[in-house]
């Protein structure tokens, strides 16, 4: 009981990074003392697609040990939030956006399944394994995301024999 309760304090500390944008994506540093929080400076304040996807299963576990709803609601508005918006790759996107307006940030357009986007698009798959495959929603994510990865991203090397996978960047792959 000790340690639910210590996981509760934490989570409903964590919670505060969630309610401080007008979207509800979670600030990349929160100070758990005071509940201020902010986005890391060295990508122009934006969210990064991996840091607000990737907390889904603790949030969604925390919520059941708790039996408190709050914490797998609040995460999984991320994924709503995701799922509402217009993609520029279909079922990918961008690595930044900005929590204020939703827009893609103004680091340019960069969609990847390597860093800083792969976590969101594993967490789907496990999201959907987690709820005993019942969320259809993040199933159906996640397919659109390997779809478009695959129409998208996976290239051929000019020879045609090998496969590789690739990443947009400021308008080229």
């Amino acid at each position: 009981p000790i340690l639910v309760e210590k996981a509760r304090d934490l989570g409903e500390r964590l919670l505060l990074g969630f309610h401080s944008t007008h979207f509800g994506l979670p600030q990349s540093v929160i100070n758990l003392e005071t509940g201020a929080s902010h986005n890391h400076n060295w990508n122009g304040g934006y969210s990064i697609l991996a840091e607000v996807g990737s907390i889904q299963l603790e949030f969604a576990y925390l919520s059941y040990i708790t039996k408190d709803n709050r914490f797998y609601n609040t995460a999984r508005k991320v994924f709503s939030l995701y799922e509402s918006l217009e993609s520029p790759f279909g079922g990918m996107f961008p690595v930044y956006i900005d929590a204020d307006n939703g827009g893609w940030g103004r680091r340019g357009i960069h969609v990847t399944m390597g860093g800083l986007a792969d976590s969101f698009y594993e967490y789907l798959l496990k999201l959907y394994l987690l709820t005993g495959m019942k969320d259809r929603r993040v199933l159906g994510m996640y397919n659109r995301a390997v779809d478009s990865m695959i129409g998208n991203l996976v290239l051929r090397t000019p020879d045609d024999t090998t496969a590789y996978l690739a990443e947009f960047k400021d308008g080229e792959l």
